[in-house]
């Protein structure tokens, strides 16, 4: 080639390049339908227009030699944006390295309308590899570049960058530099779910059942309990639990036990079915709160079907107010790493009634004398009265039930008075010094007048009680 024809194309390489770059266009990493691939996945499959990195799960193995099989192809901006000239094309990578073994010329392939050829590598690492390409006729259409990527155990998003430039003087073209594209993240592969069923305990069998639209024997307290697939925003944004586009699903988990949280000690806990009769697996009573799913409850867990019912035992035992936590520990096939899941709040029990509320209550140690006086206001008996204390200054179990636990001090006769006195607490408790005193009686607020009576050297004051929001009538 003649002197003026090497500058004649110099100079039309720059004023193409100038010309991109004022129209803000750019050399891109190819994301369409048919671009590149990660895994064998097309970094967009569906809509070709939003990047759709290849995402690996955080159950899947990582080691130092983790390879991922890419095609990262390059596209320019038009189908003349690079025409004749040599050309050094770099890939660069962070987050992951190039597996350089395999890299040669051959690596690199081109689209093109006319010749063109890659004729060396120019520098090739771990981190940036490019190679010397000379256009003899016609426009460069496109780039591919075959190369594996190496994740590392870091589990860092993998990016990809890079750009094009004329060999002699290093101008860009067609734009400038790739805009860097994320092509490997990570997350999760499989979530736990597991929805509440807040239950309440029914006055009329002492708070033995639950009042769940009828008297129940047993009742549900999670449903859709089980495993998912952590899908994103489309249908084919997949965690894949291999180097080879296979992704992780919830029927890849080989077993489960499920740890319920919580104060059982009033009911046997079951893992079954939807409704709330008839057999729901094995009670537990052996270990409280620990779940072994067996063949059906564990493909029921793994479509998040499944449920978890606190049954009655056999000799009925009053129930205490507790909240319930579900802590599932699985194991997955060789090469996948569970995940380490936290308690997920599930249901809660609590007792049917009204509630007033007693401040700064203490146990008498102090020599000042406490009376809540409830007064029935009706012609018909409360069956049920239970204490509880709220924010003991001192925890124990010296009493007839533990100071974090409710006790039983009713009932109020017709037309009568129930007092609860600073010895009827410490009975319960314990000394548990001074706490502020929860009050849940069988009635409405209209059936009942509450007041807290302190004497303290011969001084004698009156607190009303309130529910929460509203002091109690007392007319």
């Amino acid at each position: 080639m003649s002197m003026k024809k090497i500058l004649m194309t110099a100079v039309a390489v720059s004023a193409l390049s100038a010309s991109a770059g004022a129209a803000n266009a750019a050399l891109s990493l190819d994301t369409s339908g048919t671009g590149s691939t990660v895994g064998t996945a097309y970094l967009n499959p569906t809509t070709g227009t939003t990047v759709e990195s290849y995402t690996i799960a955080n159950e899947f193995n990582l080691t130092s030699t983790t390879s991922v099989a890419t095609v990262l192809a390059l596209k320019p901006t038009t189908a003349t944006s690079i025409g004749i000239g040599n050309y050094l094309v770099t890939y660069n990578i962070s987050g992951g390295t190039f597996d350089t073994a395999a890299i040669a010329p051959s690596s690199l392939a081109i689209t093109t309308g006319g010749t063109g050829v890659v004729t060396s590598t120019s520098t090739v690492s771990a981190t940036s590899i490019s190679f010397i390409v000379n256009q003899t006729v016609g426009n460069i259409t496109g780039l591919a570049l075959t190369v594996p990527v190496l994740t590392g155990t870091s589990r860092t998003p993998v990016v990809i960058s890079g750009g094009v430039q004329t060999t002699g003087s290093l101008l860009p073209v067609d734009g400038g530099a790739i805009t860097p594209v994320t092509i490997i993240d990570y997350r999760d592969g499989l979530k736990f779910t597991a929805t509440k069923n807040d239950l309440v305990l029914t006055l009329a069998s002492a708070f033995k059942k639950f009042v769940v639209g009828t008297d129940a024997v047993q009742q549900n307290i999670a449903s859709a309990v089980g495993f998912t697939a952590n899908t994103g925003a489309l249908a084919s944004d997949v965690v894949y639990k291999s180097t080879g586009a296979s992704a992780l699903v919830a029927a890849d988990v080989v077993s489960a036990v499920l740890t319920i949280g919580g104060d059982l000690s009033a009911f046997n806990v079951k893992l079954g079915a939807a409704t709330n009769t008839g057999t729901q697996g094995a009670d537990v009573s052996t270990v409280p709160g620990v779940i072994t799913a067996d063949s059906t409850n564990l493909t029921a867990l793994k479509t998040a079907a499944d449920y978890i019912v606190l049954a009655q035992k056999s000799t009925p035992v009053v129930g205490t107010e507790s909240a319930y936590t579900v802590t599932p520990v699985i194991t997955l096939p060789a090469g996948l790493t569970p995940l380490t899941y936290t308690a997920k709040a599930i249901g809660s029990t609590s007792f049917e009634g009204k509630t007033v509320y007693a401040p700064w209550v203490g146990d008498g140690v102090n020599g000042v004398l406490y009376t809540i006086r409830l007064a029935n206001r009706t012609t018909t008996p409360i069956g049920s009265v239970k204490v509880s204390l709220m924010n003991p200054e001192t925890t124990g179990t010296s009493g007839t039930v533990v100071s974090s636990a409710a006790c039983e001090v009713g009932p109020i006769p017709a037309s009568k008075e129930l007092l609860i006195t600073e010895t009827t607490l410490k009975t319960c408790f314990g000394a548990f010094k001074r706490s502020d005193v929860k009050v849940l009686f069988q009635g409405a607020y209209t059936d009942i007048t509450a007041k807290l009576r302190t004497v303290a050297g011969g001084v004698t004051t009156y607190i009303p009680m309130g529910n929460g929001t509203d002091a109690a009538k007392a007319d």
